[in-house]
């Protein structure tokens, strides 16, 4: 059995993030960009907790997520998303919905959310969120079961603090390519198909 999603690079280095959802009981994982062939990627750790992943894979990065230093956006923060469809013979090209923060959330649980309007499809876990200027906000872990027109994220603090807790260096700035060619050509470059090929009998 196949399972997809979506990843995207958060370090130079080759290190990748997506949904923990997405890759738990996989005997295998790859990797693709859009338009580029397979890659080798290895799981590094998983939080389950808080539906975090980081991978890792070797060769190019031709763009990486910048967290946001200034906190969490304020309700109606214009943002971006990207992520891959489900089908694992024919993913396709990436899929782009544009929308705008909701505002935080917290679970029963203790999960601290982000709440975002945006028109989410499938394969969209582990998919980015950035703001107009190309800076990261969340990673997108699903659809809110109750508002179809809302998805919920991972909030880029607790992104920060899972990459430093692993000794990830990253960058906080407003990433270079999103002022010279845009959020959605950003997105592009950052992210990346994953797909997991599940252990027999998971």
């Amino acid at each position: 059995m196949v399972r997809s999603g979506t990843a995207f690079f958060v370090a130079r280095a080759g290190y990748l993030l997506t949904s923990a959802h997405v890759v738990a009981g996989c005997a295998r994982l790859s990797l693709r960009q859009e338009g580029g062939p397979p890659r080798e990627v290895t799981l590094v750790d998983s939080d389950p907790a808080r539906d975090l992943a980081l991978l890792h894979s070797s060769g190019a990065v031709p763009g990486y997520a910048r967290l946001s230093a200034r906190g969490e956006a304020p309700p109606g923060t214009p943002v971006s998303v990207m992520g891959f469809a489900l089908n694992p013979r024919d993913p396709g090209r990436p899929t782009l919905s544009d929308g705008a923060v909701v505002g935080p959330a917290v679970l029963r649980s203790g999960q601290r959310l982000l709440v975002i309007e945006a028109m989410l499809h499938e394969g969209s876990s582990g998919g980015p969120v950035i703001d107009r200027d190309g800076t990261l906000e969340g990673m997108i872990i699903g659809a809110d079961p109750l508002r179809a027109e809302h998805g919920v994220a991972v909030p880029a603090d607790d992104i920060g603090e899972f990459l430093r807790a692993h000794g990830i260096a990253y960058g906080t700035a407003a990433a270079p390519e999103a002022q010279a060619k845009g959020s959605a050509e950003l997105l592009r470059r950052m992210s990346a198909l994953v797909q997991c090929v599940k252990e027999s009998g998971g």
